[in-house]
């Protein structure tokens, strides 16, 4: 039986699975559609090609039974809030893009959203509701915490430990062996080369806390 899918948030990450999800093995067999965006502003796609629709909001749409959905939300505090008014109302499944490479024995969480190019290595665990972007590197033996931002080309060495609600700006590093506690923000072209024991906001060539 084909399964309904539909896509929360209809900005650029959206739009974006949405086209990933063309060469998408379960999408070109039929087995999953596209249905439209969940998105609480009915304009979004306003002057944006996109072969859907937004078709309801978050807090009203009527899913139904088997109704699945992807969370295309970048933002950790916005996705988490969604995730609590949708978990009992829809499925909320992860979406792993064509060309990602997953090493052995590595756990992928439920809603989490991998894109194109990325690497995970062997023996990683990927928590639930995690964004990895575009040319993204999870080195082997790593844990990244629930609901964790990975941007484009930033790279986690190997056997490092990343806690809850982290963000890595793009081609933000953290070195191997390293933990990483909740709720950290580190910042674009930042490198970490210490473990971060305190949460806030990291920026720098070593990262530095900034608040």
């Amino acid at each position: 039986m084909q399964k309904k899918v539909f896509i929360v948030g209809a900005g650029g990450l959206g739009r974006q699975i949405e086209f990933y999800a063309e060469s998408h093995p379960d999408f070109k067999n039929g087995s999953c559609s596209l249905e439209g965006y969940i998105d609480d502003n009915p304009g979004a796609l306003d002057n944006k090609f996109s072969r859907l629709s937004v078709v309801g909001n978050v807090d009203d749409y009527l899913f139904e039974p088997d109704d699945r959905v992807i969370l295309a939300i970048g933002n950790i505090e916005q996705r988490e809030r969604i995730v609590a008014k949708l978990q009992s109302r829809a499925e909320i499944i992860s979406f792993i893009a064509n060309d990602t490479t997953i090493g052995f024995n590595t756990i992928i969480g439920k809603g989490v959203v991998i894109c194109p190019d990325v690497h995970i290595g062997c023996n990683c665990l990927v928590e639930d509701y995690c964004l990895i972007n575009l040319k993204t590197i999870v080195g082997h033996d790593s844990t990244l915490g629930e609901f964790s931002s990975l941007m484009p080309r930033s790279d986690i060495g190997g056997g490092s430990k990343v806690g809850k609600k982290v963000y890595m700006g793009t081609k933000a590093t953290i070195s191997p062996g390293l933990e990483i506690c909740d709720e950290v923000f580190i910042g674009v072209n930042t490198t970490v080369l210490k473990s971060i024991h305190e949460s806030g906001t990291y920026f720098g060539l070593p990262a530095r806390k900034m608040s």
